[in-house]
């Protein structure tokens, strides 16, 4: 890819008891959903960040942006220190650490998409569809219309740094990374988008993610492919 290279990673693992959101329980991932709870990162975070970039390409990073939305921060800001601590050693240059709110995750009330007979039964995979349904359609889940907003001012700081032949890393959140998808293989629009279009986008691991271009139509993936 010519030119500066524009990365989207999710945060990393988190810390125990809150190891791996595919295994968290109703109540667990209910409080995470709402901000009640905000932890950490897992000690093992520099050992998972090389192993999961292992191959990509970031020493023309300048600029590292975490989500300072206050919702879900903890974990984003310590996944950027984390990578700012890796990268400043492996290249010998200072990398700006800088807030976003826009890059926080997709705001939804597990407890107010389905029920805990319904998780019992189904799963995480039933919380997705009913945060994609929720989000077209209405219901506790962040509307497209804010999403698409939030990614159009994230749009627009990318091509501002282009200008500046600046390569920049986004640690952020896989459910937003999941509407950036979107967004980024729908030509830059999010209107008309259906439940399919989102669930057939890929689940993106601890340190996983994508590279894009700085008109946001080249997704160059990264990470193990977990599913859906």
């Amino acid at each position: 890819m010519s030119g500066p290279s524009f990365f989207f990673i999710r945060h990393g693992q988190l810390i125990e008891p809150y190891i791996d959101h595919l295994t968290m329980d109703y109540k667990t991932l209910t409080e995470l959903s709402l901000g009640i709870l905000d932890p950490g990162i897992n000690a093992n975070a520099p050992q998972l960040f090389e192993q999961r970039t292992s191959g990509v390409d970031f020493s023309q990073v300048k600029t590292i942006y975490y989500n300072n939305s206050g919702k879900s921060s903890t974990r984003s800001l310590e996944s950027a220190k984390c990578i700012i601590d890796n990268l400043e050693k492996r290249f010998g240059k200072s990398i700006r650490l800088l807030g976003m709110p826009e890059i926080g995750e997709v705001f939804f009330d597990v407890s107010g998409l389905i029920s805990q007979e319904e998780f019992n039964q189904h799963g995480m995979a039933l919380i997705r569809t009913a945060l994609y349904r929720a989000s077209i359609s209405g219901g506790v889940a962040e509307p497209m219309v804010q999403i698409a907003e939030r990614i159009k001012i994230i749009h627009k700081i990318i091509e501002e740094r282009s200008k500046k032949n600046e390569s920049v890393l986004f640690v952020t959140h896989d459910f937003f990374m999941r509407f950036i998808e979107v967004y980024i293989t729908r030509e830059q629009r999010l209107d008309n988008v259906t439940v399919e279009d989102i669930e057939h986008t890929s689940l993106n691991s601890y340190f996983c993610g994508f590279r894009t271009d700085s008109a946001l139509r080249i997704l160059d993936r990264w990470g193990i492919k977990d599913s859906n």
